[in-house]
């Protein structure tokens, strides 16, 4: 059975969350337009599939996924935005559990670096800590309790 979860990004709290980078230059940092307002995950059977992320401006279209590192338990694809470069869908293959989203979060984040648009890397960055704080943390709960004790796989790093 399928169900989503939604939570609702309070912009004060996704604030002290955004990433910002320096450089000679000076500070970088998202636009307003492209820090997502709302997230909504697909839960099935209690496994994660995947996490949308909704925003201010009207409906994005995206592009194919792209995976963001080689590692094979889960596969985490990526969906941008054509043009503008919001990520739009962050999808799991094989689905995942809520108390293996810490190791996500912590492999979206490490690939952020190796991605050359600054946009891309500082949107990679808050969605990292978006998956890691959502669920059952700042953002609300999960309404729906996972029905599965054991995972298919091990979601660790090796």
């Amino acid at each position: 059975m399928s169900t989503t979860t939604d939570f609702f990004l309070d912009r004060d709290l996704v604030e002290e969350l955004e990433p910002v980078e320096n450089d000679a230059t000076g500070m970088t940092s998202l636009s307003g337009f492209a820090i997502p307002r709302h997230m909504v995950a697909s839960v099935f059977g209690g496994y994660i599939a995947r996490f949308e992320f909704r925003y201010e401006t009207p409906k994005l279209r995206g592009e194919a996924f792209v995976r963001i590192d080689e590692l094979e338990n889960p596969a985490i694809l990526v969906e941008y935005s054509t043009g503008i470069r919001r990520i739009l869908r962050v999808e799991f293959a094989p689905k995942v559990l809520p108390h293996e989203l810490d190791v996500i979060a912590d492999r979206i984040e490490r690939a952020a670096p190796a991605e050359a648009n600054v946009g891309k890397r500082l949107s990679l960055k808050l969605i990292a800590k978006l998956i890691r704080e959502a669920p059952g943390g700042k953002f609300g709960e999960w309404p729906h309790a996972p029905s599965v004790e054991t995972p298919q796989y091990s979601a660790s790093v090796q």
